[in-house]
């Protein structure tokens, strides 16, 4: 990993500080200067776009980016790297030790003492890590972590290229979990959130595509050229609304319409989120798990009604949480930082890592009626942070507006394959 972009790696200060009541931080301290230019050592931040080039805004610093604890023990001894959905960064000697959740900041929660990466959805996001009481432990050693079959399949599932659960040896074959697939690793991808491994065999992003995500895609400046025959009007990729991103980059962007959405999934390495196995969803299979990419992550493969519960059979407004996702009935009015509604989220193994499929902003899906162009209706998803009730807030209701729609309150999110 290059640490030399953005951060003074020789660089070590020395400083004298007063001993913290609440921290039991030592009087003298060794730090590392993570950061330089407008931005100083242990600045806080809200997306990356405020910090400099090569570091990264995690938990509200701007810090070394990680895929191990033995990377950030490189630049100082005892620091740890803390995963999250958007990217990990090396912890601070200061947060080192605390004595209750007081004592960390930035969303990080103190465990055995020192402060940690949370996982309230039983998720943690780099190998070597595991989730326990709601923080990542352990020793983290690489990047995303490979799934593992769940006990009670009909036999070992083996790597891609070892024998598989029916013993047969071959390339391509994926870990078994109950009657599913789910991908051992995800497509590399050049742009936008991580990819998560879902059940149905395919990843999806763990959260909608950020501002600041949007505008790295426009700063190579992306042609319009060579777009398909139902997109040959659209002649600007900006947005429409809440641009530029200013201090909102990590929010979930806005103002663009469907072939914008289609057009930055596909520059990047992913697609727009459409059928299961390729292609676009059709009308009739919009609330079908074993169809619908988006459905089929949102509903944790049909069994809820929203992403953190409720049982369709219970009724399909079961379990409706107000708070636990952005939804007019929360009260913000307004966007939040992709990721932070830390309950909306499924705990299920298989669909977990996956946030903001309620609320936040409408999604875009490759759902489209027709193919004539501006006017063909195409579906969005999971309502906003302006939708009020259960109802339009669940997995399966869904919105079709015209191909050239674009809105404060819609956004999107992309699959691979």
């Amino acid at each position: 990993m290059e640490h030399r972009i953005g951060f003074v790696i020789a660089s070590l200060l020395v400083a004298t500080m007063g001993c913290s009541k609440d921290n039991d931080i030592d009087a003298s301290q060794t730090t590392i200067v993570y950061c330089q230019g407008p931005v100083q050592d242990n600045a806080t931040c809200e997306a990356t776009s405020q910090v400099p080039a090569g570091a990264l805004c995690v938990y509200g610093s701007c810090r070394a980016p990680c895929t191990s604890d033995a990377e950030c023990e490189a630049l100082v001894p005892g620091s740890v790297c803390l995963p999250g959905a958007s990217g990990s960064g090396c912890r601070f000697p200061e947060e080192a030790k605390c004595h209750d959740a007081t004592g960390c900041k930035g969303g990080l929660v103190c465990a055995a003492g020192e402060c940690r990466a949370p996982c309230p959805d039983g998720h943690c996001w780099l190998q070597g890590l595991s989730c326990v009481s709601g923080a990542c432990t352990g020793t983290a050693v690489g990047s995303a972590p490979e799934p593992q079959p769940e006990a009670g399949t009909d036999g070992s599932a083996g790597a891609a290229g070892d024998g598989g659960a029916d013993g047969a040896a071959g390339s391509g074959v994926e870990p078994v979990w109950g009657t599913e697939t789910i991908p051992s690793s995800c497509p590399q991808a050049t742009g936008g959130p991580a990819l998560v491994p879902v059940r149905g065999g395919y990843c999806i992003d763990a959260t909608e595509v950020t501002r600041e995500q949007y505008a790295q895609w426009l700063s190579t400046v992306p042609t319009t050229d060579g777009q398909d025959a139902w997109c040959v009007w659209n002649k600007d990729f900006t947005p429409v609304f809440k641009w530029p991103p200013e201090d909102k980059g990590s929010h979930a962007v806005v103002g663009v319409d469907w072939c914008d959405a289609y057009a930055y999934c596909k520059a990047v390495g992913k697609r727009l989120c459409g059928g299961i196995g390729g292609g676009a969803t059709a009308d009739a299979e919009l609330a079908d798990a074993a169809k619908s990419q988006w459905f089929n992550a949102c509903s944790s493969g049909g069994e809820f009604n929203y992403p953190y519960g409720g049982l369709p059979g219970a009724g399909a407004q079961a379990g409706y949480d107000e708070q636990a996702c952005n939804g007019a009935d929360k009260g913000v009015n307004t966007t939040l930082p992709a990721g932070t509604c830390t309950g909306c989220v499924s705990s299920e193994t298989g669909y977990a890592g996956v946030w903001d499929l309620s609320g936040s902003v409408e999604e875009w899906e490759d759902s489209c009626v027709g193919a004539a162009g501006k006017t063909d209706p195409c579906r969005k998803r999971g309502g906003s942070f302006i939708t009020g009730g259960a109802d339009p807030l669940r997995c399966a209701n869904t919105a079709a507006v015209s191909r050239d729609s674009v809105s404060g309150n819609v956004g999107f999110r992309c699959c691979a394959p």
